[in-house]
């Protein structure tokens, strides 16, 4: 079954830098030695702190136990099930709408361009080194928000 959007859920690697902690892996497991043999160890420490670590500790356990394959019959089977939802709630509307109807009602109302800060920095960049392409380009999509063409600049973040 073929699922829209599947290209644009992070990879395994992306997902795991933004759970980066800022406690260290094996301190974490140490944290949590202590904290089932003597929880009073840690009292001095925040409790949302540690909670918050550990979580992000345990997230980077599953993501490390999971294959690309695996992840992509996830993110499928996830999809799937929003896509499913969305139907059913689509459907319910007092004035239903066909496909095409929805996609034009939605397109005028979500702007194709939302100005993030890194496009802006990338312009910046690039016009301080003399190249203002990417100032132009930015500028054209910003103009026409809702309609402009869309641009390489808008759907390419940088990775982190």
């Amino acid at each position: 079954r073929r699922v829209h959007g599947l290209a644009r859920c992070e990879s395994l690697d992306a997902r795991a830098r933004k759970l980066s902690g800022r406690i260290p892996d094996a301190q974490i497991q140490q944290i949590i030695l202590l904290m089932e043999v003597n929880p009073m160890a840690l009292a001095h420490l925040p409790a949302e702190l540690l909670r918050s670590e550990i979580d992000k500790f345990n997230k980077r356990k599953e993501m490390r136990a999971l294959r690309p394959d695996s992840q992509r019959a996830r993110n499928t089977e996830l999809w799937a099930g929003w896509l499913a939802k969305y139907a059913a709630r689509a459907a319910t509307e007092p004035e239903p709408l066909d496909a095409a109807a929805r996609r034009h009602r939605m397109n005028a109302v979500n702007p194709r361009v939302v100005l993030r800060n890194w496009m802006a920095q990338r312009a910046v960049e690039d016009a301080t080194n003399g190249n203002y392409a990417t100032v132009t380009v930015l500028l054209e999509a910003l103009r026409a928000p809702f309609d402009g063409p869309e641009i390489e600049l808008v759907s390419a973040e940088p990775a982190h």
